[in-house]
């Protein structure tokens, strides 16, 4: 299943993410009082959170649409098998019968490969 793979550069970033709060929360900052240190550490967090957040949305949301184009394509393609076999049952041609299905713009290159297989 092609949707099986593990994003590994979102894990090493994510790992990059929790080191980089984790070395703010631990170090602690020279010279500033406990709430100039505080407000420095979480907006370290904001904004390793704002880039981690960026940058891991589209591996994540690859991996959503990989699922969600499986399912899709799996029902899409039993309906067809089910409308055909109906067909053959009641006698009336293949060809005059058409099976349609509404997708969204980003699941339509994903399911077409996959019901082109």
């Amino acid at each position: 299943r092609s949707s099986s793979k593990k994003p590994v550069k979102g894990t090493l970033l994510l790992s990059w993410i929790t080191l980089l709060v984790f070395l703010l929360l631990t170090r602690g900052f020279d010279g500033l009082s406990v709430t100039e240190e505080l407000l420095a550490v979480a907006g370290g967090f904001v904004l390793s959170l704002g880039v981690g957040v960026v940058l891991l949305g589209r591996v994540f949301f690859v991996a959503l649409l990989r699922d969600r184009d499986e399912i899709l394509a799996g029902n899409i393609r039993a309906e067809c098998e089910r409308l055909a076999l109906t067909l053959v049952n009641e006698g009336i041609a293949k060809e005059d019968q058409v099976c349609v299905a509404v997708l969204g713009l980003a699941h339509c290159n994903g399911v077409k490969r996959l019901l082109c297989k």
